[in-house]
């Protein structure tokens, strides 16, 4: 994976907030996620250029590989991060604008917030 492409997160102790490098969509969207040989059904509840927040009733482990089917679309993707139900994804590539655009068009809520 490129330095580019990876999420970046930092923090700005003088303000105290998080930092990220692509801004986030805040949607509510059912996908598929590959994984070990089989699939599971998750909701995406933010999406940007680089990952996404989603949640699922049996979440995969950090450092997971999977495969998320959004629309019929196919993104690689990894687990960097899961709490309970809820997990991070970074994407091996990162989505264009024209792609989010798709996304957010069909999720079954969009937020018109930009996070």
């Amino acid at each position: 994976m490129r330095d580019e492409d990876k999420r970046e997160d930092r923090r700005d102790d003088r303000q105290g907030e998080r930092l990220r490098k692509w801004s986030r969509r805040k949607i509510f969207h059912p996908v598929e996620l590959r994984i070990g040989g089989g699939s599971r059904r998750a909701h995406l509840l933010d999406l940007s250029a680089g990952g996404a927040l989603a949640h699922c009733r049996n979440p995969p482990t950090t450092g997971a590989s999977l495969v998320l089917v959004i629309g019929g679309a196919l993104h690689t993707a990894s687990v960097v991060w899961q709490d309970g139900l809820r997990f991070g994804l970074a994407f091996r590539f990162r989505l264009d604008r024209a792609e989010i655009d798709r996304i957010v068009a069909q999720a079954t809520v969009a937020v018109g917030l930009t996070l």
